[in-house]
C-alpha cells in the first residue's frame, strides 16, 4: 500500500474507538492517543534497528508489543502489519521485512493523525 493510499483509508476501528471513548466520559482518551504516539515511535525505531542488525528476537518482540499497543488503540490492520513482521522474524524471513516495514511506515503515518483527531475532539 502506498502512503497516498494509506493515508485515505480509516485505520482505526469504530468499536474498540467508542469502548475507548467510555473510559472517564472520553477524558482518558487524548492521553492513551499520546502514551501510544511515543511508545509506538519508540517501537518503530527499536524494529527498524532490529531489522539493519538482524536481530530477530529484537525484531519479534517490539513488533509484539507493538501490535498490541496497536491493537488497543483500534488500529487493527496497523496490528495486522505488525503480526506480520512478527511471523516474519520467527521465520528469520529477512527477505520479506522492506516491503513489510515500507507497510509499517504508511500505516503508522495514517493512524497518528486519525488519533490525533479523535484527541482533539475528545479535549472538547
Amino acid at each position: 500500500m502506498t502512503a497516498e493510499a494509506a493515508s485515505e483509508s480509516v485505520e482505526l476501528d469504530p468499536a474498540q474507538i467508542a469502548s475507548l471513548r467510555k473510559l472517564r466520559q472520553g477524558a482518558l482518551l487524548p492521553r492513551l492517543a499520546a502514551d501510544y504516539r511515543r511508545q509506538s515511535m519508540e517501537l518503530i525505531a527499536v524494529i527498524e534497528d532490529a531489522s539493519r542488525r538482524h536481530d530477530f528476537q529484537a525484531l519479534r518482540d517490539a513488533a509484539h508489543q507493538l501490535k498490541s499497543a496497536s491493537l488497543t488503540m483500534g488500529a487493527k490492520v496497523l496490528a495486522g502489519v505488525c503480526a506480520n513482521l512478527e511471523a516474519a522474524a520467527t521465520a528469520r524471513a529477512t527477505d520479506g521485512f522492506d516491503p513489510l516495514l515500507a507497510e509499517l511506515h504508511a500505516r503508522h503515518a495514517t493512524v497518528l493523525p486519525q488519533l490525533d483527531a479523535l484527541s482533539e475532539t475528545a479535549a472538547r
